[in-house]
């Protein structure tokens, strides 16, 4: 359905052997799975010698293999179309040196890796074209952060949407009762519509525009000459608001309209852009109606009677996206894509969520790394706020333990990488304090920039990040690696709205919040 998807999946490297994290494992057959058919790139990482990968399955004749082909390899195990394979190369390097890498990818999956490295990664994928999501599981804490230019969502499936019942602006179809025997047979829509013909030829053919007439119309149907015991004329008496509800063109699509894209179609637009244009001058014709979606809620009704309504409106909206669908097509051939398919189907699709289209825009990692665009302001906000100062300290202590593994090549509390001498003891004890001290001085630095003094509000925080010692859980690994795949399949599927902000997940209270 959405052709080949090619990603890069990237490991972090911190001066040392490059890492295949828990994040890659876990990620990698959330999102490829459901996708269908795929294509993966795994960077280089250290062979293991343990019986399993973290979240993933391994064999006796794995152990002593790369990581990276040990993972590429088992995803074909979850689905046959995904093809996996890897680079023995440094993230590092091809982000400073061989930028052109990652230009014949759909996706790219940055996870532990520093931000100075995703800013300048991040550079590239936006020159491109090309989507950015940045994952980071560090301790009992996790973040998600998508970057690009620009994204339309063509279907965003809202939590709740009313019916176009067309009730206010109806067109010419017959569905009528005949008498007080068959009115329980009939769906209310059917009823809502009569009593507004009937309104309407008694008022000049004006709806019920005010409290006392729209009170008066409500009147009518209780004292007409069908019962109240019955289903149907309780939903019409729920649902008379369609009656004088206003068609207006949202507020959404009035902003896509504006944009200088519509305007100025050549060869080189997007097709989403050719869409717009259809429905602007569909609703030129239409006297600003938008195209009909063309599905009914259920209602009490006979089962005749519900399928012949539902028919009636399934065709008014196949005439209206046929209308779209040839300006379209002419809006095409006027900017040279004569050898363009856009298919019905897709217009169709196009019209059912029309009212609801989006173009979300990203803020770059640079400014964001700069507190600029008004980053400092809303992380200000966020640390006073009740609800959301225990997330946002935990995005600042992450941003002062990326400028901590920056300036000592290490996470804070880190023990692996030191010498032997200081791992025992009270040599470990005295290294804890020492780098407690050492994160606290940069933390303090970042407050200072953006004007802030509640550095007391980190001190339990501060040493339990040195506690960690930069160690990835499991669990959390898994939670982030989730939402991580779902923000991808939203990109890939236009389908859904994607996260706007910086995502913190913290384990420890089970709260997620978007930030920044």
């Amino acid at each position: 359905m959405f052709g080949m998807i090619v990603s890069c999946v990237f490991g972090a490297s911190m001066g040392r052997e490059t890492q295949l994290t828990r994040l890659d494992c876990h990620f990698n057959p959330r999102v490829y799975q459901p996708l269908g058919q795929s294509s993966q790139l795994f960077v280089r990482n250290p062979r293991h010698r343990q019986r399993k990968i973290e979240g993933c399955k391994v064999n006796e004749a794995d152990l002593g293999r790369g990581k990276a082909s040990t993972v590429a390899a088992n995803l074909q195990e979850l689905n046959t179309s995904v093809a996996g394979s890897f680079v023995d190369e440094s993230p590092d390097d091809i982000v400073h040196n061989n930028p052109a890498f990652f230009e014949s990818f759909t996706v790219i999956l940055a996870t532990q890796m520093s931000l100075r490295n995703l800013v300048a990664l991040d550079v590239i994928c936006r020159q491109v074209g090309i989507p950015l999501v940045a994952l980071q599981s560090y301790g009992l804490t996790g973040t998600i952060r998508l970057s690009l230019t620009e994204h339309t969502v063509l279907d965003a499936k809202p939590e709740e949407s009313d019916h176009d019942l067309r009730l206010s602006q109806p067109w010419p179809f017959n569905l009528s009762t005949s008498d007080d025997t068959t009115v329980r047979q009939v769906p209310h829509v059917v009823l809502l519509l009569q009593a507004a013909l009937q309104w309407r030829a008694k008022h000049s053919g004006r709806s019920p525009e005010d409290h006392i007439s729209q009170k008066a119309f409500k009147d009518s149907i209780r004292t007409s000459q069908f019962t109240l015991d019955e289903e149907n004329l309780r939903e019409a008496l729920e649902s008379v608001r369609h009656v004088w509800k206003p068609h207006t063109v949202p507020p959404n699509v009035k902003k896509l309209f504006e944009r200088i894209e519509v305007d100025n179609l050549t060869s080189s637009t997007p097709n989403f852009w050719f869409q717009v244009a259809g429905l602007r001058a569909f609703l030129v014709d239409s006297g600003g109606i938008m195209p009909l979606r063309g599905d009914i809620p259920d209602m009490a009704s006979a089962t005749e009677s519900y399928i012949a309504l539902q028919r009636v409106y399934r065709e008014k909206a196949a005439v209206d996206a046929a209308e779209v669908h040839a300006h379209i097509c002419n809006f095409l051939h006027g900017a040279g894509k004569r050898g363009e398919t856009f298919s019905l189907k897709d217009t169709v699709s196009f019209c059912r969520n029309a009212a609801n289209l989006q173009v979300n825009h990203w803020i770059t990692l640079a400014d964001e790394a700069a507190w600029k665009s008004d980053c400092s302001k809303n992380i200000s906000c966020q640390l006073a706020g009740e609800d959301t100062q225990s997330c946002a300290a935990l995005y600042l202590i992450l941003r002062a333990v990326d400028s901590f593994k920056e300036k000592y090549g290490r996470a804070p509390g880190e023990v692996a990488v030191l010498p032997t001498a200081l791992l025992l003891g009270a040599a470990k004890d005295d290294m804890a304090k020492i780098d407690i001290s050492r994160l606290r001085i940069i933390l303090h630095g970042i407050l200072s920039e953006l004007g802030l003094s509640k550095l007391g509000l980190f001190d339990d925080l501060i040493v339990e990040f040195v506690r960690s010692g930069g160690c990835e859980l499991q669990t959390v690994a898994s939670m982030v690696a989730g939402i991580g795949s779902q923000e991808v399949i939203k990109l890939v599927t236009q389908q859904f709205v994607p996260c706007g902000k910086t995502l913190v997940y913290d384990a420890v209270d089970s709260a997620v919040l978007s930030i920044m």
